[in-house]
């Protein structure tokens, strides 16, 4: 498992910045961190990158929306997308539940309406915190959410990075390529590289993606028709 470091200075001897047995200095590490998130941050808007869904389920209490993010009322990190939802009552899961958009949530005359299921959600990807809005509105029970979350970004140069396999290639050979401008240097071998891990990697999610589909999980009604997964590569 590498550390951001190890990331940032095998990028920088890709970059022939650093020789062999060197160690990065205190300002090519700090730097190479901003570049790195920068960098992760950038991978999270393209889909497929993101390699795993996280269900998160949450108790509803009746109210007709909820703050989704990290200190929010759903208290678990801002998704990216939330790609299905269903409900859980009394141990029963019930059939998928539609993800409407904001002209669809705008045409329910009354939105206050209750119901023991919801039938639809709709999701306001605000921040810091998004805003789940759900109809008719149940007193209790338990939503369970599909969702993407962001890549994992390394608070120190010290952090350890848990990712999949030739997630950490991918990240050293866009890491050079970001840090190209800086060191005045363009290397055409290393951004065709770049771009062939992170084809590979999306490649790879995308197959396993069609895998999860199949296994007949919660998808009709829900926003996959439009999802991150069709995008190419």
């Amino acid at each position: 498992m590498a550390t951001a470091l190890n990331i940032i200075e095998r990028a920088l001897l890709d970059l022939t910045v650093l020789g062999e047995n060197e160690s990065a200095s205190a300002r090519q590490a700090s730097d190479g961190l901003v570049y790195l998130n920068d960098l992760i941050q950038s991978l999270d808007n393209e889909g497929l990158t993101i390699y795993a869904t996280t269900t998160d389920s949450f108790t509803l209490t009746g109210a007709t929306s909820y703050t989704f993010g990290t200190g929010g009322t759903f208290n678990s990190a801002r998704p990216l997308t939330v790609e299905s939802a269903y409900m859980t009552i009394s141990g029963n899961d019930y059939s998928p539940i539609t993800i409407i958009n904001q002209d669809q949530y705008n045409a329910i005359v009354d939105k206050t309406s209750t119901g023991s299921v919801p039938t639809c959600i709709f999701v306001s990807y605000e921040y810091p915190l998004a805003k789940v809005y759900v109809y008719p509105v149940p007193s209790s029970g338990t939503l369970n959410v599909v969702t993407t979350k962001p890549l994992t970004e390394p608070a120190t140069s010290a952090t350890s990075l848990s990712m999949p396999s030739g997630y950490e290639r991918m990240l050293r050979l866009n890491l050079a390529v970001e840090m190209m401008a800086q060191y005045g240097m363009a290397n055409q071998l290393i951004i065709q590289l770049a771009q062939k891990a992170k084809s590979d990697i999306k490649r790879l999610n995308s197959l396993n993606n069609a895998i999860y589909s199949a296994l007949g999980l919660p998808l009709m009604g829900s926003r996959r028709t439009g999802n991150i997964y069709n995008g190419g590569y």
